[in-house]
């Protein structure tokens, strides 16, 4: 027979571990959301990054404009990219 396990605080599942108080699950979530703060430009709670201090979405920026970038691979956004086809 096997020892019996402490149950979670939080959802009370089963604990594997004798120094803490919550089972994987609510501990992982609880560690994901101390990461987590205040974007400054759209408010999510998000994971900033450090050289920004800005959300993923929001670090990505048009290098000409300044205006938020939906894909990762692009430099431009559509208006820039219009106007450099124009010149």
């Amino acid at each position: 027979m096997g020892k019996k396990q402490r149950d979670c605080v939080t959802c009370g599942g089963p604990v594997g571990y004798l120094d803490r108080q919550h089972c994987c699950r609510c501990w992982r979530r609880t560690k994901e959301e101390a990461a987590k703060a205040s974007c400054p430009s759209c408010g999510l709670d998000r994971v900033l990054q450090n050289d920004t201090g800005r959300c993923v979405t929001c670090s990505r920026v048009c290098k000409e404009c300044g205006h938020l970038l939906r894909d990762a691979l692009d430099e431009h956004d559509g208006d820039t990219a219009v106007d450099d086809e124009r010149v």
